[in-house]
């Protein structure tokens, strides 16, 4: 009935966030705490790290108990991607992309790129927020999310 799209996008990677990918993969392999505190924190803006300290550390905990096979191996698919822009333009349902404005994996430039392709899209973009808007702003992106998915089924 839809389609969301939170800080995600359906392009493949580009050779240079390929080559990005590869080095995280080192620096896990290498560092696997010190890569996942510094990953982790830089998904919030300053602000929200501060304010969400706990979500922050919590979260953190939670990547640092996954494997360093399995980081790795969620770059490399990642990086491995194929294009999904023809789904874009072809898809029948409604698309929500949310984006925050602050985000540093995702620019806005190709966020907004992709929501201008299928026939029927709602932009959600949220200042104050990098790539976490459902922990930096939990309580407005559910609430945008459920209508949403309400007005799939109308």
């Amino acid at each position: 009935k839809g389609l969301g799209l939170l800080h995600s996008h359906a392009f493949a990677d580009t050779d240079e966030k390929r080559e990005l990918r590869r080095e995280e993969c080192l620096a896990v392999k290498q560092n696997k705490a010190g890569y996942i505190l510094n990953f982790v924190s830089r998904l919030f803006t300053e602000t929200n790290r501060k304010q969400l300290a706990k979500e922050v550390k919590d979260l953190s905990g939670l990547c640092l108990a996954t494997t360093s096979e399995g980081i790795i191996a969620a770059q490399n698919g990642m990086a491995q991607r194929p294009s999904h822009i023809g789904l874009l333009e072809e898809i029948a349902v409604p698309v929500l992309f949310v984006y925050g404005k602050s985000d540093p994996r995702i620019s806005l430039e190709i966020g907004l790129s992709q929501a201008m392709l299928p026939a029927c899209s709602q932009v959600l973009l949220i200042d104050d927020v990098a790539h976490m808007s459902f922990i930096e702003k939990e309580g407005y992106v559910k609430q945008i999310i459920r209508q949403f998915v309400e007005n799939c089924y109308l």
